[in-house]
Parts: structure tokens; sequence; C-alpha cells
């Protein structure tokens, strides 16, 4: 438990708001997606916020699906998964419309770890940090930046 909260405090030191961000793609999802408002939801359970992260990630799925020209797609993987493994087998399926939801980046050190390899992939063009959640994509064209936001 003292790890998860050292985790947490230095998350939310390191961390940015969207006028943090230099990426008008990053911008754009953090202030129509990520800081949409949202009503009051029941604060902690486990430790985590499952009725907020949930919130979140279907607003990121819409976000992300709406694009009507684009072909989008999305994969949710959860931290009782191994990230690397997961990760190497859907690599060659992924594209520039590819998003990749990684659920308890911060659970234990293995996570951690995992986390920190995958965002230095050459492959990785933007990663989001949002402490609970990570997020992946694979923009061609966008320089690579790995962005830590408050949520």
């Amino acid at each position: 438990m003292f790890r998860h909260c050292f985790d947490y405090i230095c998350h939310w030191l390191v961390s940015h708001s969207r006028h943090g961000t230099h990426s008008p793609f990053v911008y754009k999802l953090v202030d129509e997606v990520i800081y949409a408002y949202q009503a009051r939801v029941p604060e902690r359970v486990s430790g985590i916020k499952p009725v907020k992260i949930n919130a979140l990630i279907n607003r990121l799925l819409e976000f992300w699906l709406k694009e009507p020209n684009e072909v989008r797609d999305y994969v949710l993987i959860d931290a009782e998964e191994n990230y690397l493994e997961v990760f190497n087998q859907l690599l060659p399926k992924t594209h520039q419309g590819t998003l990749c939801i990684f659920r308890g980046i911060y659970l234990n050190t293995a996570q951690r770890a995992a986390w920190k390899t995958l965002i230095n992939r050459d492959e990785v063009r933007v990663s989001i940090d949002l402490y609970y959640i990570g997020l992946i994509f694979f923009r061609e064209g966008q320089a690579k930046e790995n962005f830590t936001i408050r949520f």
C-alpha cells in the first residue's frame, strides 16, 4: 500500500494538466475527453476509482471511434495480463488508427517495468500515462512523445 501511495504522489508531482502538453492531438484529447465534465462518482474502491476509470474509457472509445473516414480500432489490456506478451502479439496488427489501453500500469513493480518498456519501443509514437491507465498510439508522422497527465 505504501508503494502505491508513493507512486501516486510521484506521478502527481511530475504530471501536467492539458496546459503542459505541446501536441495538438494530445491537448485535444485531454481537453475534450480526459478532462470532460463528469458527475460526482463514488470515491475509491479497493484503492482504485473503477467508476471514474470506466467512464473515462467509454469517453475515450467514443472519441477515438467517431472518425468516419479513418479505420480506427482499440485494444483494452487488463492488469492481469502480461503487457509485453500481449503487445508483441498485437504489434503486427497495429496501424495508425490503433489505440491500446492498459489498465493498472502502476499496480505492481512488474506492471510499472512493463509500461516503461512499452513506451520506449520505437513503434509507439505517443503514450499517455494517467496513473490508473496508460494509452498508446501509433500515429505515423508524429514525433515520439511520452506524456504524464493528471487525472
